[in-house]
Protein backbone atom coordinates (compact mmCIF):
# COMPACT_ATOMS: atom_id res chain seq x y z
CA UNK A 1 0.00 0.00 0.00
CA UNK A 2 3.04 2.34 0.95
CA UNK A 3 4.52 2.06 -2.08
CA UNK A 4 1.28 2.06 -4.65
CA UNK A 5 0.69 5.52 -2.83
CA UNK A 6 3.95 6.58 -3.21
CA UNK A 7 3.96 5.78 -7.01
CA UNK A 8 0.85 7.36 -7.64
CA UNK A 9 -0.59 4.17 -8.29
CA UNK A 10 -3.55 4.41 -5.51
CA UNK A 11 -6.19 4.33 -8.05
CA UNK A 12 -4.83 1.11 -9.67
CA UNK A 13 -5.20 -0.62 -6.64
CA UNK A 14 -8.76 0.79 -5.40
CA UNK A 15 -7.25 2.45 -2.16
CA UNK A 16 -7.02 5.94 -0.48
CA UNK A 17 -3.69 8.41 -1.09
CA UNK A 18 -3.58 8.69 2.98
CA UNK A 19 -0.40 8.27 4.28
CA UNK A 20 0.10 6.10 7.49
CA UNK A 21 1.97 7.39 10.35
CA UNK A 22 3.58 4.01 11.34
CA UNK A 23 5.73 4.31 8.04
CA UNK A 24 7.66 6.80 9.45
CA UNK A 25 9.25 3.64 11.65
CA UNK A 26 11.54 1.31 9.75
CA UNK A 27 10.67 -1.84 12.17
CA UNK A 28 7.49 -1.84 13.50
CA UNK A 29 5.73 -4.42 15.46
CA UNK A 30 2.58 -4.04 15.50
CA UNK A 31 2.15 -6.56 17.89
CA UNK A 32 4.11 -4.32 20.59
CA UNK A 33 2.16 -1.06 19.97
CA UNK A 34 -0.94 -2.86 20.56
CA UNK A 35 -2.67 -3.84 23.68
CA UNK A 36 -4.82 -7.09 23.56
CA UNK A 37 -8.76 -6.68 24.05
CA UNK A 38 -8.74 -8.82 27.79
CA UNK A 39 -12.37 -8.16 28.20
CA UNK A 40 -12.68 -10.06 24.24
CA UNK A 41 -10.74 -12.96 25.53
CA UNK A 42 -12.42 -13.21 28.75
CA UNK A 43 -15.21 -14.18 26.74
CA UNK A 44 -13.43 -17.52 25.64
CA UNK A 45 -13.42 -19.57 29.26
CA UNK A 46 -12.86 -23.28 29.43
CA UNK A 47 -15.68 -25.08 29.97
CA UNK A 48 -19.18 -26.06 28.02
CA UNK A 49 -19.83 -28.72 25.67
CA UNK A 50 -16.98 -30.96 24.39
CA UNK A 51 -17.45 -30.83 20.87
CA UNK A 52 -16.55 -34.89 21.09
CA UNK A 53 -20.14 -35.10 23.23
CA UNK A 54 -21.29 -32.73 20.68
CA UNK A 55 -20.45 -35.29 17.65
CA UNK A 56 -21.68 -38.23 19.85
CA UNK A 57 -25.12 -36.97 20.15
CA UNK A 58 -25.14 -36.06 16.64
CA UNK A 59 -24.42 -39.69 15.71
CA UNK A 60 -27.52 -41.19 17.97
CA UNK A 61 -29.88 -38.38 16.21
CA UNK A 62 -28.80 -39.45 12.61
CA UNK A 63 -28.77 -43.53 13.38
CA UNK A 64 -32.57 -42.68 15.18
CA UNK A 65 -33.36 -40.59 12.08
CA UNK A 66 -32.96 -43.24 9.30
CA UNK A 67 -34.03 -46.06 11.41
CA UNK A 68 -37.03 -43.92 11.88
CA UNK A 69 -37.81 -42.87 8.00
CA UNK A 70 -38.18 -46.72 6.84
CA UNK A 71 -41.72 -47.60 5.30
CA UNK A 72 -42.82 -50.27 7.08
CA UNK A 73 -41.37 -51.77 10.84
CA UNK A 74 -41.20 -55.49 12.61
CA UNK A 75 -41.96 -55.87 15.86
CA UNK A 76 -37.86 -56.27 16.61
CA UNK A 77 -37.25 -53.02 14.23
CA UNK A 78 -39.66 -51.00 16.35
CA UNK A 79 -37.96 -52.49 19.86
CA UNK A 80 -34.55 -51.27 18.25
CA UNK A 81 -35.97 -47.90 17.51
CA UNK A 82 -37.40 -47.36 20.63
CA UNK A 83 -33.88 -48.55 22.30
CA UNK A 84 -32.58 -45.51 20.02
CA UNK A 85 -35.01 -42.89 20.67
CA UNK A 86 -34.54 -43.17 24.38
CA UNK A 87 -30.77 -43.46 24.00
CA UNK A 88 -31.10 -40.06 21.96
CA UNK A 89 -33.26 -38.41 24.63
CA UNK A 90 -31.87 -39.35 27.61
CA UNK A 91 -28.30 -38.28 26.10
CA UNK A 92 -29.90 -34.64 24.93
CA UNK A 93 -31.66 -33.86 28.21
CA UNK A 94 -27.83 -34.61 29.88
CA UNK A 95 -26.29 -32.49 27.58
CA UNK A 96 -28.67 -29.51 27.66
CA UNK A 97 -30.84 -29.41 30.73
CA UNK A 98 -28.36 -27.18 32.44
CA UNK A 99 -28.36 -24.67 29.13
CA UNK A 100 -32.80 -24.75 29.13
CA UNK A 101 -34.67 -22.50 31.35
CA UNK A 102 -37.18 -25.68 31.40
CA UNK A 103 -34.74 -28.51 32.18
CA UNK A 104 -35.08 -29.57 28.38
CA UNK A 105 -38.79 -30.71 29.29
CA UNK A 106 -39.65 -29.95 25.21
CA UNK A 107 -43.40 -31.29 24.06
CA UNK A 108 -41.97 -32.54 20.86
CA UNK A 109 -39.15 -34.24 23.08
CA UNK A 110 -41.70 -36.06 25.27
CA UNK A 111 -43.83 -37.11 21.95
CA UNK A 112 -40.56 -38.55 20.03
CA UNK A 113 -39.94 -40.57 23.82
CA UNK A 114 -43.36 -41.83 24.20
CA UNK A 115 -45.65 -41.60 21.94
CA UNK A 116 -43.88 -42.41 18.50
CA UNK A 117 -43.58 -46.03 18.77
CA UNK A 118 -47.08 -46.15 19.56
CA UNK A 119 -48.04 -44.44 16.75
CA UNK A 120 -46.76 -46.30 14.26
CA UNK A 121 -48.15 -49.38 15.71
CA UNK A 122 -51.50 -48.20 15.35
CA UNK A 123 -51.21 -45.94 12.39
CA UNK A 124 -48.01 -47.66 10.49
CA UNK A 125 -44.50 -45.14 9.34
CA UNK A 126 -44.64 -41.66 10.41
CA UNK A 127 -43.48 -40.45 7.04
CA UNK A 128 -44.84 -37.31 5.94
CA UNK A 129 -46.24 -36.05 9.09
CA UNK A 130 -45.06 -33.29 11.07
CA UNK A 131 -46.53 -31.18 14.29
CA UNK A 132 -46.64 -28.22 11.67
CA UNK A 133 -49.61 -29.93 9.75
CA UNK A 134 -51.81 -29.21 13.03
CA UNK A 135 -50.51 -25.77 12.92
CA UNK A 136 -51.42 -25.11 9.19
CA UNK A 137 -54.96 -26.49 10.52
CA UNK A 138 -55.57 -24.17 13.57
CA UNK A 139 -54.56 -20.89 11.40
CA UNK A 140 -57.08 -22.63 8.54
CA UNK A 141 -60.02 -23.51 10.70
CA UNK A 142 -59.61 -21.33 14.23
CA UNK A 143 -57.79 -17.79 13.93
CA UNK A 144 -59.02 -17.03 10.24
CA UNK A 145 -62.93 -18.10 11.40
CA UNK A 146 -62.12 -16.42 14.67
CA UNK A 147 -61.15 -12.95 12.74
CA UNK A 148 -64.07 -13.28 11.15
CA UNK A 149 -66.46 -13.12 13.88
CA UNK A 150 -67.62 -9.95 16.10
CA UNK A 151 -65.85 -11.40 18.75
CA UNK A 152 -69.27 -11.91 20.53
CA UNK A 153 -70.58 -15.46 20.80
CA UNK A 154 -68.01 -16.44 18.25
CA UNK A 155 -67.96 -20.19 18.78
CA UNK A 156 -71.47 -20.84 16.25
CA UNK A 157 -70.21 -18.32 13.55
CA UNK A 158 -66.58 -19.85 13.20
CA UNK A 159 -68.42 -23.30 12.59
CA UNK A 160 -70.74 -21.45 10.57
CA UNK A 161 -67.89 -20.17 8.57
CA UNK A 162 -65.43 -23.51 8.39
CA UNK A 163 -68.69 -25.12 7.14
CA UNK A 164 -69.47 -22.35 4.25
CA UNK A 165 -65.76 -22.82 3.31
CA UNK A 166 -65.74 -27.25 3.44
CA UNK A 167 -68.98 -26.59 1.44
CA UNK A 168 -68.19 -24.45 -1.10
CA UNK A 169 -64.31 -26.10 -1.62
CA UNK A 170 -66.54 -29.22 -1.93
CA UNK A 171 -68.60 -27.95 -4.92
CA UNK A 172 -65.46 -26.53 -6.98
CA UNK A 173 -64.29 -29.01 -9.80
CA UNK A 174 -60.62 -28.77 -10.56
CA UNK A 175 -59.68 -28.34 -13.66
CA UNK A 176 -56.97 -30.66 -15.05
CA UNK A 177 -54.45 -29.20 -17.56
CA UNK A 178 -52.70 -31.53 -20.00
CA UNK A 179 -49.56 -31.05 -21.66
CA UNK A 180 -50.01 -30.61 -25.60
CA UNK A 181 -46.40 -32.32 -26.55
CA UNK A 182 -44.09 -34.46 -25.46
CA UNK A 183 -46.67 -37.94 -25.32
CA UNK A 184 -44.48 -40.41 -27.25
CA UNK A 185 -40.99 -41.64 -26.90
CA UNK A 186 -37.82 -40.85 -29.24
CA UNK A 187 -36.53 -44.35 -28.31
CA UNK A 188 -35.67 -46.61 -24.93
CA UNK A 189 -31.71 -47.62 -23.89
CA UNK A 190 -30.52 -49.11 -20.64
CA UNK A 191 -27.68 -46.81 -18.76
CA UNK A 192 -25.25 -50.23 -19.40
CA UNK A 193 -25.80 -49.39 -22.99
CA UNK A 194 -25.49 -45.73 -22.89
CA UNK A 195 -21.72 -45.63 -24.80
CA UNK A 196 -23.14 -47.36 -27.74
CA UNK A 197 -26.41 -45.61 -28.74
CA UNK A 198 -24.18 -42.24 -27.99
CA UNK A 199 -21.77 -43.72 -30.23
CA UNK A 200 -24.73 -44.60 -32.96
CA UNK A 201 -26.44 -41.56 -32.78
CA UNK A 202 -23.45 -39.24 -33.73
CA UNK A 203 -22.85 -41.64 -36.97
CA UNK A 204 -26.56 -41.11 -37.89
CA UNK A 205 -26.68 -38.60 -40.76
CA UNK A 206 -30.54 -37.97 -40.42
CA UNK A 207 -30.03 -36.88 -36.94
CA UNK A 208 -29.61 -32.87 -36.63
CA UNK A 209 -25.81 -31.72 -35.72
CA UNK A 210 -27.09 -29.84 -32.68
CA UNK A 211 -28.66 -32.59 -31.13
CA UNK A 212 -25.50 -34.15 -31.34
CA UNK A 213 -23.43 -31.55 -29.69
CA UNK A 214 -25.75 -31.93 -26.89
CA UNK A 215 -24.99 -35.56 -26.56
Amino acid sequence: MKLAISENQASEFSIHKEFNYFWDFDDFNIYEATAPDHNLYDDYKEGGIPCKRLCNIFHKYLVMYMKLRQESFTDTELTELETLITEFCQEFVTIFAEYSPSRCKIPKLHVLHYHVILSIRLYGSMNGMSTETYETLHKKSVKTPYRMTNKRNYVPQMLTTVRHQYLALKQKKPTIRRSSGFRNLLWEFKFTEIETIVSKIKQDTNIHYLYKEGL
